[in-house]
């Protein structure tokens, strides 16, 4: 009757709604019903947990900036999102750790950014690609110590594109 749409289920395209959650639950308690019918309750121990739960290259120690938190020229703009379509538009922030990535979004209008770390040479980087919000790796093996990463809109942005950037990640 039209009186439920998608939108009801699953607000963005991607993430389900608090209705979306209670349609998907009831499948999945059914089934776990069905697996456990029949099996015998067991005591268990409790075991301590490793001091390191995953391997070197866990992320337990990554945190973020998100872009409209950093140091922006005029250029950029947004609430949550920056966007800038300016050529030479820069924006900076600093950081602790060994490994940096920015969260961008990624389409055929996503334009190319330059960037750098602490004032090196300024790698170019593409961000075309499918429609997809991803992470981009900017470097890692760095001294995990406090640097700045600089980034510019590059020169070679065409005019109908736009650089979208979330946060920075770093671990």
């Amino acid at each position: 009757d039209n009186k439920l749409t998608l939108k009801d289920y699953i607000s963005d395209g991607i993430h389900p709604t608090d209705k979306g959650y209670d349609v998907m639950v009831e499948p999945l308690k059914e089934m776990f019903a069905n697996a456990w019918s029949g099996l015998e309750a067991t005591e268990t121990k409790a075991k301590a947990l490793p001091e390191k739960l995953l391997s070197a290259h866990d992320r337990t120690d990554c945190y973020y900036i998100l872009a409209k938190d950093t140091n922006y020229d005029s250029t950029w703009s947004g609430s949550s999102i920056m966007s800038s379509s300016t050529p030479g538009g820069a924006l900076s922030c600093k950081f602790t750790g060994d490994e940096v990535a920015i969260f961008a979004g990624l389409s055929s209008k996503s334009g190319m950014i330059e960037y750098r770390i602490d004032g090196g040479e300024w790698i170019e980087k593409s961000l075309y690609a499918a429609n997809i919000r991803e992470r981009i790796r900017l470097a890692s093996g760095l001294e995990p110590a406090e640097h700045t990463l600089e980034i510019r809109v590059s020169e070679k942005i065409k005019t109908e594109d736009t650089v979208q950037i979330y946060a920075v990640l770093v671990n």
